[in-house]
């Protein structure tokens, strides 16, 4: 990225085919998949990230496979190796036992969190997001690095906090920020439970403590 311009094609069989390499192309994409069907998701690649005539150009299967590592992009891929292979044989073990791999919690919605992104890019870098069309990797790497006092940054912290991690007072007081920015809004017989178990877990802390 640094060393040189950021890609605007991919390499289809030895020749370069223009790719939409726009933050718009990408965020839309990735709320596309929320709501499409995985066999859909073949069809949205190419519409979104190709023109009509490259399509019938060159092989689908081909295009697909460089769009999606095109989208991809991930500033942190380098890092955490050892924490993603745990997870990686924690969701082995859970397929072993014929359970289904454990979700990760979502953090970012580019829709719901529209007016905290576009604050955020606007105060650190100067970018309007409205007016300016940034290159989908400049964008992610930019995304990555927005400071903590940011209030999207603290969102996305509060969204990632595990509550299993914590005791107390200390876990119920995250519990109901994290339910207030949680992306998935939990009902209220959803609340009122995790309230008991917190009571509970509370008052056999409190009882170990008084032994």
């Amino acid at each position: 990225m640094i060393l040189g311009k950021l890609k605007e094609t991919v390499n289809i069989a030895g020749q370069d085919v223009p790719i939409n390499w726009g933050h718009r192309t990408g965020i839309a994409f990735t709320e596309s998949l929320r709501t499409i069907s995985d066999d859909e998701v073949a069809d949205e690649c190419l519409r979104a990230f190709y023109r009509d005539r490259d399509i019938k150009a060159n092989d689908p299967n081909d295009l697909i496979e460089k769009a999606l590592e095109f989208y991809s992009y991930d500033p942190d891929e380098p890092f955490g190796a050892l924490e993603k292979e745990e997870e990686k044989r924690k969701d082995e073990i859970r397929e072993e036992k014929g359970l289904p791999p454990k979700e990760d919690e979502q953090l970012l919605n580019f829709t719901i969190d529209a007016p905290f992104i576009y604050g955020a890019f606007l105060s650190q870098y100067g970018i309007d997001l409205s007016k300016e069309e940034i290159h989908w990797h400049k964008f992610k790497a930019l995304l990555s690095c927005l400071n903590d006092n940011h209030r999207i940054s603290q969102i996305m912290h509060y969204r990632s906090i595990d509550l299993h991690k914590l005791d107390g007072e200390e876990r119920k007081e995250y519990r109901k920020i994290k339910n207030y920015y949680s992306l998935n809004q939990p009902s209220a017989e959803e609340i009122a439970k995790q309230k008991e178990e917190e009571d509970y877990l509370l008052k056999l802390n409190q009882g170990a403590n008084n032994v």
